[in-house]
């Protein structure tokens, strides 16, 4: 409990929002023990695109135009010693091909998502690398995704696994990740890409979105109070209007250039509409 409350800050009142598969650490994720990437072509232009808010104006087209690459940093956080079970091993991308990636659906408490896993069938061609007995002081960077479709590597697959050679009194593996996004600007007047990650094809269709407007009026409970106590007095008054009202709202607050957290942040004027459109012929 407290390594927990040390990763989050000090603040308990985020505790709730991690999870793990450790009765004496119960706040904290546990290990990932599924081969996977975290990103795939869809979640990868979805975080780039909100990080590219990020960057100024006079230069996020030319950011928008190029390359962009997920890299992993992550590390030992224990103070007491190495680890010895539970490594991380990351997949020799030259065994992989791309047909062994499957795209899995993930569904949790308020949001869903999708990662790409591995299947099981060409794990006989596949080679794991991990680095044994890792220390506070090293860290292990990996490629999480890389936008360029003609690299011969765009996937980090890993996964965490149990050591043959660890005992039952050595310590349980604590560590921390940190995920960046690296843009790489373009300035070639190939039209062919359009926009890049800010092309209208770039961002998901309005029904997806719409959908996933739909699943956060399942939890008003992460509505700041203020909006909740003024939804429950204007529902009161008008029904309709207070309707039309929350789906514009939501619509600004999720295509809002500026916020890393929508759905479609910067998403142009004729997508909006249609998701407008699909949230008021929805049942």
């Amino acid at each position: 409990q407290p390594r927990a409350v040390e990763l989050v800050g000090g603040d308990v009142n985020k505790l709730p929002r991690y999870k793990t598969n450790s009765p004496d650490v119960p706040a904290v994720d546990g290990y990932a023990v599924y081969a996977h990437a975290d990103f795939t072509d869809k979640t990868a232009a979805c975080t780039a695109r909100e990080q590219l808010y990020r960057i100024s104006p006079d230069a996020r087209q030319a950011h928008a135009r190029g390359r962009y690459v997920m890299i992993n940093a992550w590390r030992n956080i224990s103070d007491c010693g190495p680890i010895r079970n539970h490594h991380l091993a990351v997949l020799d991308g030259s065994t992989l091909v791309p047909e062994d990636i499957v795209i899995v659906d993930m569904h949790y408490g308020t949001f869903s998502t999708e990662c790409a896993q591995v299947a099981n069938k060409a794990s006989a061609r596949h080679r794991w690398i991990y680095f044994p007995e890792m220390h506070k002081d090293e860290v292990l960077l990996f490629k999480q995704y890389d936008s360029d479709q003609q690299e011969p590597v765009r996937y980090a697959v890993h996964c965490s696994f149990d050591d043959p050679a660890a005992t039952a009194v050595d310590v349980p593996r604590q560590s921390i990740e940190v995920r960046t996004v690296c843009f790489f600007p373009s300035d070639s007047s190939d039209d062919s890409q359009g926009e890049g990650l800010l092309s209208s094809w770039n961002f998901p269709p309005a029904a997806e979105v719409g959908r996933q407007l739909l699943k956060q009026l399942d939890f008003p409970e992460l509505w700041p109070d203020d909006t909740r106590q003024w939804l429950r007095i204007e529902l009161a008054r008008d029904t309709p209007a207070v309707t039309a009202a929350v789906m514009a709202l939501m619509i600004d607050w999720n295509s809002d250039p500026n916020n890393a957290d929508g759905l479609m942040a910067g998403a142009p004027p004729a997508l909006q509409e249609e998701v407008l459109q699909w949230l008021q012929t929805s049942e």
